[in-house]
């Protein structure tokens, strides 16, 4: 509401441009979505974790980009395909009992918004930094190199490497 206005300030005029976080606890909150380690490791895009095994694949808001993030239509179709789900609950269920079943849902079709975002429109401005792309991609890599190592009985070598000191 504020972006566009002009405000005078201390006698000059400043407008307002709002600029998403690009923290991930922060956008999961704002977008109203599943916090990303539940399925979704990426506030940015529509990156499951069902097919973080490509090769090559890329984060961003090119069509030749494998994921990006979902458009304000696909929150909105998925969010009818929720509510819907959730008035065919039985109202008996427990809200425990509720909850279970709409995440089970959830996974099942490939959802995270839980409601409208709360920053509105503003949700599709956000843009992936530099630095979680490469975190990301780090975690990614260190979690298959554990499974390597546990399945070759060789945790103890990969303990050892990730404990040696930085050189």
């Amino acid at each position: 509401m504020l972006e566009g206005n002009l405000i005078t300030v201390c006698g000059h005029q400043c407008s307002v441009e709002f600029q998403p976080s690009a923290e991930q606890s922060w956008q999961s909150w704002a977008n109203n979505e599943l916090n990303q380690a539940a399925t979704y490791p990426s506030p940015y895009a529509n990156v499951h974790k069902g097919d973080m095994s490509k090769m090559g694949a890329s984060i961003g808001y090119l069509e030749s980009d494998t994921w990006t993030p979902p458009s304000q239509e696909k929150r909105t179709l998925d969010l009818a395909k929720l509510d819907a789900f959730r008035k065919s609950l039985p109202s008996t269920l427990t809200a425990a009992q509720a909850h279970d079943r709409e995440l089970s849902f959830m996974a099942q079709n490939g959802l995270r918004q839980l409601g409208e975002p709360r920053i509105g429109i503003f949700a599709d401005r956000q843009r992936p930094e530099p630095v979680h792309n490469e975190i990301s991609a780090w975690q990614h890599l260190l979690n298959l190199m554990y499974k390597l190592a546990l399945d070759r009985g060789k945790i103890d070598s990969f303990l050892t490497i990730l404990s040696s000191p930085v050189a």
